[in-house]
Formats: structure tokens, sequence, C-alpha cells
């Protein structure tokens, strides 16, 4: 939510300045935490066009995510504290070529903190391997 009238201002310096048409319409869409009419309401009121809802429809009964994902989700509170931007996520499914400073961002679980606490990478990877077998979400990764 802070970023939204930061980018609306420098989007509108743009053409102040003659950079793109005044007549342009540059839509902008607010995303990120937005979960409720609430959030939603905010990013309207800060000048967004419209907003972008992705991990909140997870949790929805249409989703075909598995249903201990969706638990997870729906129990897990404030984001903010229990959600960590990181690149071990991907490290430990073999995803790899992203380039070093973007990582997703995941719900922390046993996966991370094993990852923090220093445990050799082939542990590491071995237990979320056995972790994709047995559908085990406090080790598996959960990009929220």
């Amino acid at each position: 939510m802070t970023l939204l009238p930061e980018a609306i201002d420098h989007i509108s310096s743009l053409k102040l300045t003659g950079k793109i048409s005044q007549s342009r319409i540059i839509p902008i869409l607010a995303a990120g935490g937005i979960v409720d009419s609430r959030g939603a309401a905010a990013a309207l009121a800060l000048g967004a066009h419209g907003v972008v809802l992705g991990t909140r429809l997870i949790a929805t009964p249409e989703s075909e995510a598995h249903g201990k994902f969706k638990e997870l989700l729906v129990n897990t509170s404030d984001g903010g504290q229990h959600t960590v931007r990181t690149r071990v996520y991907d490290e430990v499914r073999g995803v790899g070529g992203w380039p070093e400073n973007l990582g997703g961002r995941a719900i922390v679980n046993k996966t991370f903190e094993d990852h923090e606490n220093g445990v050799p990478r082939e542990t590491i990877v071995e237990k979320y391997n056995k972790a994709v077998q047995e559908n085990d979400f406090e080790r598996l990764t959960a990009f929220a």
C-alpha cells in the first residue's frame, strides 16, 4: 500500500514532464496482501484502478490446490511476520536460473528454519524430497 501512491505520483510526474503523453491512460493495479474488501477499498482509495488477488483465491472451493495447502494458508496469520522472501525454496526444489535478487515469498516452515540454522543443503533437500512424498506442508514450499 505504501508503494501505490509513489507509483501513481511517478506516472503523474512523467506526464507533467512530457515523457509520456498526457492523454495516455496507464492502469495501476494493486497487488500483494489484498485478501478482502477492506484491502481492495484501500487500494482504490489510494488511486489504483483495480486490484489483483492471487494467494487469497487459493483457499476457495474452486481451487484445485491440495487441501493441506489451503488449510495452511487459512491458518497463517500476519503474513508480514510469518512469510519470508527467499531463494531457498527454489534451491531445494531444484528450480534455478533466477537472478540473485529475485526470491519468492513463502510461509516460513521447517525447510527455511533448517536453512537459517545452517543445516547442510544435502540434508535439507533430502528432508524436502521426503516431504513431497508425504504432502508434508510443514516442510513443503508454500508461496504466499
